[in-house]
Parts: C-alpha cells; structure tokens; sequence
C-alpha cells in the first residue's frame, strides 16, 4: 500500500463516530429520585451490579467537606466502592473497570476531592 493510501486509510479510521443521543443510561422518573443538592441518586445504590462477579464494601467514609446551606457542621458522605461500582455501570463508564480495584479507585477519589477543596477554601 502506497503512502497516500495510507494516510487516506488513516484518516478514516480516526473519524470520530457519530453517537446517537446521550451515552447516559438514563432510568424512568419513578425508578430513581434524584437529591436537589448534589443531583444523585437519593437513596443509594449499594446492590450487587448485575454482571458482578464479586461483592465490593458498602462502607462509605464522611468527607470533611461542609454541606453548603445547613444550619450544622453536616458534612458529605462519600461513595462506597459498590455505590461508585454502580455509577460507573449506570453511566456505560466500566468498560476497563476491575472489581478489585474500586477500593483504591475510591481511595484515590476520596482524596482528591479532600485536597481540591483544601485549595478552594
């Protein structure tokens, strides 16, 4: 194959496709209310996956992060590696996502969030 062909061939194959509607899986209204203040899901998801293999911790950790708007020092609580397994399945967003790994996944996202709003504050 000559160069020209090359770069032809190239150049069609690294055409983004073209997606039809939203990639979010989106469920029906009366299946999942969503919480005004943080536009989750309000009562947490903490089931087994449908395609799960293995059961992940349902443990959530208390962030340090103040809610905004309370009359207390409320704070956020973050995902357990179930819930955050789950988001990642509801949002077509686990195609390379190891089960083992969601423990340190939320770890990682955990602190992350802690020292981003360290800065902002």
């Amino acid at each position: 194959m000559g160069s020209s062909q090359t770069k032809q061939r190239s150049a069609e194959t690294c055409q983004p496709q073209k997606l039809s509607g939203c990639p979010v899986i989106h469920k029906k209204a009366e299946e999942e209310v969503t919480d005004p203040k943080n536009q989750m899901p309000a009562i947490p998801n903490q089931n087994l996956s449908k395609y799960q293999e293995g059961k992940l911790s349902t443990d959530r950790v208390q962030s340090t992060i103040l809610k905004p708007s309370t009359s207390s020092e409320e704070t956020w609580s973050y995902p357990s590696p179930q819930m955050f397994y789950n988001a990642l399945m509801r949002k077509g967003k686990a195609g390379d996502v190891r089960e083992e790994d969601m423990e340190t996944v939320v770890a990682v996202h955990n602190n992350m969030n802690e020292l981003a709003w360290r800065e902002v504050l």
